[in-house]
């Protein structure tokens, strides 16, 4: 209680410098608030579309030219890429077996009275199922082979069930 006397004691002597403190806030308070009002936030502005008052229709020409002479489709050649059919042709008529292969993978499944022929895909060759008797269905295999001019073994897998 000894310290709030002493304040009163204080502010008693100096009046003057209450009166000034006083002053001095309450003109920075008024000020602050003066200055945070004067400056609203912007309301945006929304304006609404005019209509026009009047539509201008321009006639359109008559002397139009026939659909086909509009239409002037030019005819490009595709760039090289590096592989003619021609040559693809000329490769498979001087390798008949590739021409043979090429038939075989479009027709597999094929059963022949031994074996059956497929393809897989995976390891790029044929797949020959052999049936028993194993070595009478390599020897029918081996013949078949040669009668559709096919020379080398490496494009089969022989496999017994």
């Amino acid at each position: 209680m000894r310290y709030f006397s002493e304040i009163y004691g204080y502010l008693k002597k100096n009046r003057r410098l209450l009166l000034i403190s006083i002053l001095i806030l309450s003109i920075l308070i008024f000020l602050m608030i003066k200055n945070i009002n004067s400056n609203p936030k912007p309301v945006p502005i929304v304006s609404t579309p005019t209509q026009p008052t009047e539509i201008i229709i321009s006639p359109v020409p008559q002397n139009n030219p026939p659909f086909d002479q509009l239409v002037n489709p030019s005819i490009t050649e595709a760039p090289y890429s590096g592989a003619h059919a021609e040559d693809n042709q000329k490769i498979l008529e001087s390798n008949p077996s590739l021409m043979t292969e090429a038939k075989l993978q479009g027709s597999v499944p094929l059963e022949f009275d031994g074996f059956i022929l497929d393809y897989s895909y995976a390891d790029d060759k044929f797949l020959v199922n052999l049936q028993p008797p194993y070595d009478e269905s390599r020897t029918k295999f081996a013949n078949w082979m040669k009668d559709n001019g096919l020379p080398s073994i490496d494009r089969f897998i022989l496999i017994e069930q």
